[in-house]
């Protein structure tokens, strides 16, 4: 009786970044639609300069982070969900310092628990996922620490590509994948990471990063998701910088 308890307060505590990731997901079109030139009713400036933190760290952060925990099953994973919770409403009550510490702190729990999973079952899902949390533990640092946002957003942009290549590398155990298929895909995750450290968005081209998108199979269109801007297909960018501005 008393584990099925532990194990419904553990389902209940979900409820909250649930929450928040919806409110953050929200905040993120509010403040895209303002950034776009759309008058709204009550428009905030400050949410529309939080945009890309709203809908990276707020929403996908939190909701990515809640999935890791409860894959784990285990009660402390649970405070990176929790902890990103608190850096979106951190952006929200206009302390974006605290909110940027609070989505790093996130990852840092994120990192350690993908860390536990790798030490019992060490592969090459489990070792991208954990470079993909890094980077957003990265750009987020860069973010605090007032560095460009194109920086920035070559960081984060790594986050969310190498966390869906990573967990589509995961479902693919059931098929038996080649050694020059994961060799390729371990490059074009070298490739993104050094796009990344180059700060490609920064200069007028991006060719790192695009060559390791082409070589997942991520086409423009993840960037048109993301950031729904027409010059993606002109310059072979998948993300423009202005779309995803965290500050």
């Amino acid at each position: 009786m008393r584990v099925a308890a532990t194990l419904a307060s553990w389902r209940r505590l979900r409820l909250f970044p649930l929450s928040i990731s919806a409110l953050s997901l929200a905040l993120g079109f509010y403040g895209g639609f303002i950034r776009l030139g759309i008058q709204l009713p009550g428009g905030v400036p400050s949410i529309a300069d939080f945009h890309g933190a709203f809908m990276i760290s707020g929403f996908l952060g939190t909701v990515i982070c809640l999935e890791r925990a409860v894959a784990l099953g285990r009660l402390w994973p649970y405070a990176g969900p929790f902890l990103s919770s608190l850096g979106a409403i951190a952006l929200l009550a206009g302390v974006p310092r605290f909110g940027a510490l609070a989505f790093a702190s996130a990852g840092a729990v994120m990192l350690a628990a993908l860390a536990t999973t790798a030490v019992r079952q060490f592969a090459l899902f489990t070792l991208v996922l954990s470079l993909g949390t890094a980077c957003w533990i990265a750009g987020t640092l860069l973010w605090l620490l007032g560095g460009f946002t194109a920086a920035v957003t070559g960081w984060w942009l790594n986050f969310l590509v190498l966390t869906v290549a990573a967990e589509r590398l995961e479902l693919s155990r059931m098929r038996d994948v080649s050694r020059p298929s994961q060799i390729v895909f371990a490059g074009a995750t070298l490739l993104l990471l050094l796009g990344s450290a180059r700060s490609e968005f920064i200069e007028s081209w991006a060719p790192l990063t695009a060559a390791g998108l082409n070589r997942m199979r991520i086409p423009v269109t993840a960037g048109k998701m993301i950031g729904a801007c027409p010059k993606i297909m002109d310059n072979a960018k998948p993300i423009v910088m202005a779309c995803t501005e965290a500050s």
